[in-house]
């Protein structure tokens, strides 16, 4: 089971406490618990929980239904799961703890098998994409137009390996592991490089591409940060960084695959509208507004005058 993302079941729990022949108080409420002569009845435990759990508990079960219906299973679904399942894996391998411990530690979660934290991972990207998609009804012709001309260049794919410093301290050790990287690279024949470069990408990047090489296809200057594409578009196809490359997530060691021309904008007008509608859904107005709409298309009735007050807010 899962704690910290999502909340049990209140009618479940209640359920559960009743279902085993429990005493009556006299006016024939079930009792779940007691101590000496204080006995709390399910209904006290209902109303309770209700109060400190029951907005999120209930929202939390309707965001599931309605992700599940907007947001089908597909190749492109499990492949995000995937790739954000591994970097956790990745990170908590660096951590030097085993990954369950990982997961309680860091993010609050308890699970029994790795595949429940897939689940949890799949239910929230879920939302994700179904809040996204919801937005992009609203997104304009010249927002789309806007955004091809100030942020869409030439399309790069490099390989890269990322040295994360553990904390400000240990920024120099970072620098100095990516050098040993440049070094090892400097050692091997133009024949081998692709092969080492792999190969090193596995033993030393913290980033959740380590075990593709490092990998990172078609993207454009709005897709990272300015520093690396920046050095990435200024080597030749086949070359690497000579020094690391500093950014904000730790330092680089990247490898130009390819370049391609900017593309035109009637080739990328559904994918402009995609990130655009990505961006405006981590503004808290824009994603209140998608959810209240997708609330509306599934007919969302509350009747319990509590929830209402929640929701209403």
């Amino acid at each position: 089971m899962k704690k910290g993302l999502m909340l049990l079941s209140m009618s479940f729990l209640v359920v559960l406490a009743t279902a085993c022949g429990n005493p009556k108080l006299k006016n024939g409420e079930e009792v779940v618990i007691q101590v000496d002569g204080y006995k709390v009845s399910a209904n006290d435990l209902y109303k309770d929980m209700k109060k400190d759990y029951g907005y999120s508990a209930a929202i939390n079960k309707i965001n599931k239904y309605i992700a599940e219906k907007e947001v089908k299973d597909s190749d492109k679904l499990e492949e995000k799961v995937n790739e954000i399942y591994e970097s956790y894996k990745k990170y908590a391998s660096q951590s030097g703890i085993d990954f369950k411990s990982f997961l309680q530690y860091y993010l609050n979660i308890t699970v029994e098998e790795d595949e429940d934290f897939k689940d949890i991972i799949r239910e929230e990207y879920r939302l994700e994409m179904a809040i996204t998609n919801q937005l992009k009804d609203s997104v304009t012709d010249e927002e789309i137009e806007n955004y091809y001309n100030e942020k869409y260049s030439e399309v790069l794919t490099v390989k890269h390996i990322l040295i994360k410093p553990e904390n400000e301290e240990d920024d120099e050790n970072a620098r100095q592991i990516a050098i040993s990287v440049i070094e090892k690279l400097n050692e091997t024949s133009a024949d081998d490089l692709t092969a080492k470069f792999d190969e090193l990408a596995l033993t030393y990047s913290a980033d959740s591409t380590y075990n593709k090489g490092g990998l990172i296809e078609n993207f454009m200057a709005s897709d990272v940060v300015k520093e690396f594409y920046q050095a990435s578009t200024n080597l030749n196809d086949g070359e690497y960084t000579k020094e690391p490359v500093k950014t904000d997530y730790g330092y680089h060691v990247i490898l130009k695959v390819s370049e391609k021309d900017k593309k035109d904008l009637d080739d990328v007008k559904d994918e402009i509208k995609e990130k655009i509608a990505s961006e405006r859904s981590n503004d808290s107005t824009s994603r209140t507004t998608a959810l209240k709409e997708l609330y509306e298309k599934y007919n969302l009735k509350i009747y319990d005058t509590d929830i209402k007050k929640e929701y209403e807010k």
